[in-house]
């Protein structure tokens, strides 16, 4: 009986091509693995949503929330486009490259926790003990806290999704659970940023090793790959600081509370796009295999369908939000019109695949164009629009300079 459906179902599959002109068959099978995963990880954020929303208070949730995004700009340090470039050598069959990698990034991750003890005396020097104290314990913490997770490059390279999403629900599941437990038991800044970081770290080392162990010790390496990562992190660094930098704005401009509002009212597409983003994932593979004349006739009709997809999914979100926050974040109905109207970004998600192609054809010059630019502008209106209209100036910041990469990417994508 299972053997019928299943055979039924492929051949659907398979008659649907015609008109996706998709690999549907690698879809279905990717795709399921990918967004089970990013459903249960989702689930699990948003449990641990509702105990910060019930357990803590807006203003440690906001400080909580104004690290995690300083620390996410030391982090460019650790040169954040290695793993993109690392899962493109794997995909083009050298995936010799994972420990090489990893001691490049460790290398260079020991900068940002120069930084990190440089913000600590910062906020010493302003008598402010507990930011000094946390960027302390950041700055221990700060060269293990995202490079061992490489390891996930290698197997999306591979296209080995169903393994992927094992790994990462292990460590998702695990770090999520002793979070959970820490918030609702403790108060202390200090704790609760140990059992983010710890839990997480540990697990993931054991899935790299885990990997590591399964490649061949002869396997081939990408002599190109830390020049290539140099070149997409130097490229992510005004992008990851624009990410961030609407937190910092934020909670200096009108204090924790308010990142608080804030971070719930971004959290909900925040937790959408994951789901979403596992056709990205799978797609990397299959663009890098492909010349880009042949991506110039096929990419635009995919990009239709996903629009048509995400519009359909933004709707029912913006609908549904009021009952969704009143019943779960009874505190925060104030970030519900906020949510509401972020909730639009979800249609600009197609922009990926395209940032995605030039990626994987190594198209530095436009990649450097669009992430130079289209950050910097989001910068720019960034400082100005916050300043103007606080909370309501990072969501039309966000959104008006998504429509600008957007634009600027379906451009470059069209040119030889």
């Amino acid at each position: 009986m299972i053997s019928e459906i299943k055979g039924k179902a492929k051949d659907w599959l398979l008659w649907s091509q015609k008109y996706t002109r998709t690999d549907m068959v690698y879809l279905a099978k990717g795709g399921f693995w990918l967004t089970l995963g990013d459903v249960i990880a989702s689930g699990m954020s948003f449990v641990m949503a509702i105990a910060f929303a019930h357990f803590i208070s807006k203003d440690l949730f906001g400080t909580y929330k104004y690290i995690l995004s300083i620390t996410g700009i030391l982090s460019i340090f650790s040169l954040s486009g290695l793993g993109t470039a690392l899962k493109r050598s794997v995909a083009q069959g050298k995936e010799g490259s994972l420990m090489p990698t990893l001691k490049t990034a460790l290398r260079w991750a020991t900068l940002g926790s120069i930084g990190s003890l440089g913000v600590s005396v910062y906020y010493f020097f302003y008598q402010n003990n507990i930011l000094g104290w946390a960027f302390i314990l950041i700055a221990i913490l700060l060269p293990f806290k995202d490079n061992f997770s490489l390891y996930s490059n290698v197997l999306e390279g591979k296209k080995l999704f169903k393994t992927g999403v094992k790994y990462s629900l292990t460590t998702n599941i695990i770090s999520s659970s002793i979070l959970i437990l820490t918030v609702i038991l403790s108060k202390n800044i200090f704790l609760i940023l140990g059992a983010y970081f710890i839990p997480r770290m540990l697990v993931t080392l054991f899935f790299f090793l885990k990997t590591l162990r399964s490649i061949p010790a002869d396997a081939p390496k990408d002599p190109n790959i830390t020049t290539y990562g140099k070149h997409l992190s130097i490229l992510s660094v005004l992008e990851m600081v624009a990410e961030r930098l609407d937190t910092i704005l934020l909670w200096n401009l009108l204090g924790a509370p308010a990142v608080a509002i804030y971070s719930f009212a971004l959290a909900p597409t925040i937790q959408i796009r994951g789901p979403l983003g596992a056709l990205s994932i799978l797609a990397f593979p299959k663009l890098a295999q492909n010349t880009k004349e042949e991506l110039r006739k096929t990419l635009p009709r995919k990009l239709v369908t996903m629009f048509i997809i995400v519009a359909t999914i933004t709707f029912v979100y913006i609908v549904a939000a009021p009952f969704l926050f009143k019943t779960f974040f009874p505190k925060y109905m104030g970030s519900v019109i906020y949510s509401q109207v972020f909730a639009l970004s979800l249609l600009l998600m197609p922009r990926n695949l395209l940032f995605d192609t030039m990626i994987a054809h190594g198209e530095k010059k436009k990649l450097y164009i669009i992430n130079i630019v289209g950050s910097s502008f989001r910068i720019i209106i960034m400082f100005i629009m916050i300043r103007m209209f606080g909370i309501w100036g990072a969501i039309y910041s966000y959104l008006i300079s998504s429509v600008f990469s957007f634009g600027a990417a379906a451009y470059l994508f069209k040119r030889p």
